[in-house]
């Protein structure tokens, strides 16, 4: 996966719609993804990068955290001392983005926007 440096939420709005321009995405999945971008703008601050999944899906990441975006579902690395946690969290677009998801999310620290 080719991650693309991101300064700010609306660079990652202009490397979302690059990524989706560059082969065909699910509907499903463009809009579990914005779902996410929408939650997380109120979080975190904005992802070190974005980029195509193995599949067809998009993955926002964060310094030793990626959420990897499908139609159906999250799936979501966490990275560590050189281990990983994946975790998998059933989602359709409209409904609520699970708690626990949210939980994991990098904390946004005091002057980050």
């Amino acid at each position: 996966m080719r991650l693309l440096p991101l300064p700010s939420w609306e660079a990652l709005e202009a490397q979302i719609t690059t990524v989706l321009s560059e082969s065909p995405f699910d509907q499903l999945t463009i809009d579990n993804t914005r779902d996410l971008v929408s939650i997380s703008r109120s979080r975190c601050a904005p992802p070190s990068g974005v980029g195509r999944g193995y599949w067809e899906t998009l993955c926002l990441h964060w310094p030793g955290i990626e959420p990897e975006v499908f139609g159906d579902r999250f799936e979501f690395y966490r990275f560590y001392d050189g281990s990983t946690d994946i975790f998998e969290f059933s989602r359709r677009p409209g409904g609520p983005v699970p708690e626990s998801l949210i939980e994991l999310l990098p904390p946004r620290t005091p002057g980050e926007s």
